[in-house]
């Protein structure tokens, strides 16, 4: 498993030296598979997202609760979307309560824990707030439009007001004498270019909603983002440029994005062992490593349509693979023998052989 000029692991991603050498150790002596965790790369995402998204502020989930990573410890304004997650998290004023269908209990428990956003794109919603958080700042959720599909059935996105709603929500919520103080555009950008013009789309949506709200007397100051971009490969230029375009029109608001996954992702990964190796006769087909892990486990997310990320080689001791040269065109396969137990397809992996442990997908 040698490389020529081959970097490691630390090299590649930035791990602190002894996380690596923790997690060589733990896979030496077990064959199942393990999360490894580096919290101490946190810090420099929360500046890559500051130097790539300057305009926006993060936000995390209060959701991504896992017992080696509390991304609460940055200070960021967290949203929930269950009462549970209110009673478990540190709240505040710059909290939001991002539920649209929040039952009356956790309007109640959003209350009391001083969270005082809350979202909301229905008229009878604005009417179980104003009875059981009636100081609440409501932000209204829009609906986007939908990105361009050959079966679209409708224009807009399940959920969220349409724009011939907003108009109607911003007077009931004037004479319910609910604060309405911003808007939300439930994005889910991956950081592709090809999603610019739905990002633009919704945008100019929010600043529809903005001038409905100053002709009817009001004054919305913020916007909630969603996710702009997943963690992984960098946005290239073209896209950050795009976004910064596409945000102009608001660009006096205070906006706010979500960084679960940007900060999240690039701090956790999973350790599994090959167990099988199955070479093609075929040299035009990729080499398939079956792994112990799958998509009816840890990468259930697979059969949802997303990808994982390149896995990288572990290495240990002298032999420590690189990811510059020698890689050869791999399939990994999880270990059920389904045919859909398909963790990632055209990847680029050093050649292993059956047993080895050094691999972090």
């Amino acid at each position: 498993m040698k490389l020529d000029a081959g970097l490691s692991l630390q090299q590649e991603v930035g791990w602190e030296r002894s996380t690596i050498r923790a997690a060589r150790l733990l896979a030496s002596c077990q064959d199942s598979p393990f999360l490894v965790s580096c919290p101490g790369v946190l810090p420099e995402r929360l500046a890559r997202w500051k130097e790539s998204f300057p305009l926006v502020a993060p936000s995390v989930s209060a959701s991504c609760s896992l017992p080696s990573l509390d991304l609460q410890e940055l200070g960021l304004p967290l949203t929930f979307t269950r009462k549970q997650e209110l009673a478990s998290s540190l709240t505040s004023s710059t909290s939001t309560l991002a539920n649209s269908l929040a039952l009356a209990s956790a309007l109640k428990a959003a209350r009391e824990m001083g969270v005082d956003r809350v979202t909301c794109h229905s008229m009878d919603q604005l009417h179980k707030i104003k009875k059981f958080h009636p100081d609440a700042r409501v932000l209204l959720e829009l609906a986007l439009p939908c990105q361009p599909t050959g079966d679209s059935l409708s224009s807009l996105e399940a959920g969220g007001a349409a724009p011939e709603q907003v108009s109607c929500l911003l007077a009931e919520a004037r004479r319910l004498a609910i604060q309405v103080t911003g808007v939300v555009l439930p994005l889910l950008l991956s950081g592709q270019e090809e999603e610019l013009p739905l990002l633009r789309e919704a945008v100019l949506s929010a600043r529809h909603a903005v001038e409905l709200a100053a002709l009817q007397g009001g004054a919305l100051t913020e916007v909630q983002l969603g996710r702009l971009c997943l963690a992984g490969t960098a946005p290239s230029p073209t896209f950050l440029r795009g976004v910064a375009a596409a945000l102009a029109p608001v660009a006096g608001l205070a906006l706010q994005g979500d960084a679960t996954h940007w900060l999240a992702a690039p701090t956790l990964t999973l350790a599994a062992r090959v167990i099988a190796v199955r070479t093609r006769k075929d040299p035009a087909l990729p080499i398939q490593y079956y792994i112990n892990e799958g998509v009816f486990g840890a990468f259930s997310s697979v059969l949802g349509g997303e990808c994982v990320a390149a896995p990288l080689p572990l290495g240990g001791g002298s032999r420590r693979p690189g990811l510059t040269s020698g890689l050869l065109g791999a399939e990994l396969v999880g270990p059920s023998g389904d045919e859909l137990d398909v963790v990632a397809r055209d990847v680029m992996l050093p050649r292993v052989q059956e047993g080895d442990r050094k691999s972090v997908v």
